[in-house]
């Protein structure tokens, strides 16, 4: 075959620049890390946030949790992405499970709380507090304000949190539990007047729209009852639809006190940028993430707010503290 020399270079440059794209790219040294997030959009500010105040230069792929989860996270094991931060819920780290086992992946979750799905896997660690301790300490409150009488308000879609909650609640709660309400709206919470009357506060296991809604409606009963809420209910959602009325409504969280700089931070919030520190931290310390994944009791770190350790579960040893979230946040 005869084969011009001009023919012949262009053909050896295009060879060797291909052997050099295809060198370069497997030289890319950047951490490889999955958002697992949903149309919660406080997941992908705050991580956007976080990853920008300390420089990180991730090669980052965002996932939104949907149907295509599996599809997505199989594709991206094969490119070598092992670390996830998230999911936001309990039902949604449910589903995941399984798909870290099968894609040998580990998932950093931000807010999950739920006891039963920690105890089926060592691939997560949340920066959550565990449902069991939550209310544990959260009826110790409401006995020490003398609520005696209680309604409970429960979501119906995040289930594998709002069910195991509120049977904790039911089971651990001194006084008497007159009645639990299902909604998926909020719109459609109905409460009898006489058991609104027979009540000394009502107890939302809700997420923030929900929790907004319903108050909205419950505050101007004109009725003497105080309103209490899981960390569920945090979130800009709360005060965009519950207006002035949110002011009536004592959160239970274990979202830390926040350095000066930090304005409407939620638990949430500050999970996703805990979660950041802490893959930066694990990503460069050249540790087995299994390993560490396996002995979460083992780690500490420099987290916002203070230094944040877990116990042998997964779950981050924060306090529980109350917060009074203003009109306008």
């Amino acid at each position: 075959m005869n084969i011009k020399k001009g023919h012949l270079e262009l053909v050896l440059l295009v060879l060797c620049s291909a052997v050099v794209f295809l060198f370069l790219l497997n030289m890319d040294s950047r951490e490889r890390v999955i958002l697992l997030y949903d149309l919660d959009t406080r997941m992908e500010t705050a991580f956007e946030e976080a990853i920008t105040g300390r420089a990180l230069n991730w090669d980052v792929q965002k996932i939104v949790f949907s149907d295509s989860l599996e599809r997505e996270l199989e594709h991206l094991g094969e490119r070598g992405y092992s670390i996830i931060i998230g999911p936001r819920t309990s039902s949604q780290a449910q589903i995941l499970v399984p798909l870290l086992e099968k894609f040998e992946m580990v998932a950093i979750a931000p807010a999950v709380t739920s006891p039963e799905v920690l105890k089926s896997t060592d691939r997560i660690i949340s920066l959550g507090v565990s449902d069991d301790y939550q209310v544990q300490e959260i009826v110790r409150k409401l006995f020490e304000e003398d609520i005696n009488r209680l309604i409970v308000v429960k979501d119906v879609v995040n289930r594998v949190y709002t069910d195991y909650f509120v049977e904790m609640m039911k089971e651990k709660f001194s006084g008497t539990v007159l009645a639990v309400y299902e909604i998926s709206s909020g719109f459609d919470l109905s409460i009898p007047e006489t058991i609104l009357d027979e009540a000394d506060a009502i107890f939302f296991v809700t997420n923030p729209r929900q929790t907004a809604v319903s108050l909205r409606h419950l505050a101007r009963l004109d009725k003497d009852l105080s309103f209490f809420a899981s960390d569920y209910s945090e979130g800009p959602e709360l005060a965009l639809f519950g207006c002035s009325d949110i002011v009536e409504l004592t959160i239970f969280t274990f979202l830390q006190e926040i350095p000066a700089g930090y304005n409407s931070i939620d638990s949430v919030h500050a999970g996703i940028h805990n979660a950041v520190v802490f893959a930066d931290i694990l990503l460069t310390s050249g540790k087995g993430l299994q390993e560490v994944f396996a002995t979460p009791e083992r780690v500490e770190f420099p987290g916002l707010g203070g230094r944040i350790s877990f116990n042998d579960l997964g779950f981050a040893e924060l306090a529980v503290r109350t917060i009074s979230p203003q009109a306008g946040e």
